[in-house]
């Protein structure tokens, strides 16, 4: 009884430190807007590319902060 007690606190404090992590990170592109649906598709494909480059530079932010790098990726 002892170890399921042990167990399940370890598997409840993952969980907690996972949201805890993972909360404040948004790897989604932004929700469309009324406006996106009058924009062409030159326009939405700037857009997108928009949104990747700053996931990109949110990665890159994030490997530097570990100590890693991403030079050569």
């Amino acid at each position: 009884m002892r170890n399921y007690f042990g167990v399940l606190m370890l598997a409840a404090f993952i969980a907690v430190a996972s949201i805890a992590v993972a909360g404040p990170m948004t790897w989604s592109k932004p929700l469309p807007s009324a406006a996106d649906g009058t924009l062409g598709t030159n326009q939405l494909l700037e857009k997108q590319k928009a949104v990747n480059e700053e996931l990109r530079a949110r990665i890159a932010a994030m490997g530097v902060f570990a100590g890693y790098t991403t030079q050569g990726n």
